[in-house]
């Protein structure tokens, strides 16, 4: 469940959300419909938590709930794979790379033990051990067929649409048949 009371968003004197009450309940599906500028897209990064709101309060119930945002502007960083991009969008590089550090940390001598197995917990919820099949198949359940070797940026508008859907199930370990 995320819940917004009161919230209130603002882009220098132009105030954008004021005031936004809303409750999202569980398996709950929103549409939004308004102008451009009428701060859609900014009300859905605020209940994501992309973004945080100037005013209010945004809570999540449990507080590790995810919620997926499908961003109109999609980043694309230089060299990586489709792969490795639907890894990075699914949390698993983040992970990886925390992993790595507490494991780096443990070894120096640090006390990380904690933090170790945190990061641990976090890459095994997520799904590492897997990612790479479900990744595969999500793709081709969303009709990808390309190599996930290649850069997405050689891809046409709707192939990298697709990646970006994948990369929203990924986050939450679904494949087209277990969401429906």
């Amino acid at each position: 469940r995320v819940r917004l009371v009161g919230v209130g968003k603002s882009y220098g004197a132009q105030p954008i959300l004021e005031g936004v009450d809303l409750t999202i309940g569980p398996r709950a599906r929103l549409g939004l419909l308004g102008p451009n500028g009428s701060g859609k897209s900014t009300l859905l990064r605020i209940v994501a938590g992309l973004e945080a709101p100037d005013v209010g309060l945004v809570s999540r119930a449990p507080e590790t709930l995810t919620v997926g945002y499908l961003d109109q502007e999609r980043t694309l960083e230089p060299g990586e794979s489709v792969l490795t991009l639907l890894a990075r969008r699914a949390g698993i590089a983040d992970a990886e790379r925390e992993l790595e550090a507490a494991a780096l940390a443990l070894a120096g001598g640090a006390d990380s033990s904690d933090r170790y197995a945190a990061a641990l917990d976090r890459l095994v919820a997520l799904g590492s051990h897997d990612f790479e099949a479900r990744a595969r198949t999500t793709c081709a359940e969303l009709g990808l067929h390309v190599d996930l070797e290649r850069e997405p940026a050689g891809l046409s508008g709707g192939e990298r649409a697709r990646v970006a859907l994948a990369s929203i199930l990924e986050a939450f370990g679904r494949s087209l048949r277990s969401s429906r």
